[in-house]
């Protein structure tokens, strides 16, 4: 990994491999799917090919709703999906950061996306794993 897209949902910042992201669009509104989880909010076409979205905040249980207006297209070996976020802000050299495992006590639905905590002085990013959003999602 040698960049990293920064980006916010609520009032806290994450960050994603940016080798992983194959596009970021301004915010399309979804076609919903009968019976899907809260999460999971409809599929877009994006020239010919179909992405399933999900809104970040909900599937971390973001108590801050923010006004979402990108959606960061994720890639991993065989599927892609939309993920919907609030801002995008940035794309940086992940050498910059320190690498620190997650506190012992973080929930357990956050455990499951978040893999790493980056940090740069007094800032930290919650650093996600494409495969792991991609294969939660599939799990739903």
């Amino acid at each position: 990994m040698e960049k990293v897209l920064i980006f916010t949902v609520g009032s806290q910042t994450y960050a994603l491999d940016a080798a992983c992201i194959s596009e970021i669009r301004g915010k399309i509104q979804p076609t919903p799917l009968p019976g899907s989880p809260k999460e999971i909010l409809g599929i877009i076409n994006i020239r010919g090919k179909i992405f399933p979205v999900i809104d970040l905040g909900v599937r971390l249980s973001s108590d801050v709703v923010g006004e979402k207006k990108v959606i960061i297209i994720v890639e991993s070996k065989e599927k892609s999906i939309g993920i919907l976020v609030d801002n995008v802000s940035d794309i940086e050299d992940s050498s910059k950061f320190t690498l620190q495992n997650l506190p012992s006590t973080t929930p357990k639905n956050i455990q499951n996306l978040v893999t790493a905590i980056m940090s740069e002085g007094d800032r930290m990013i919650f650093f996600l794993e494409a495969e792991k959003i991609i294969s939660e999602i599939a799990a739903v």
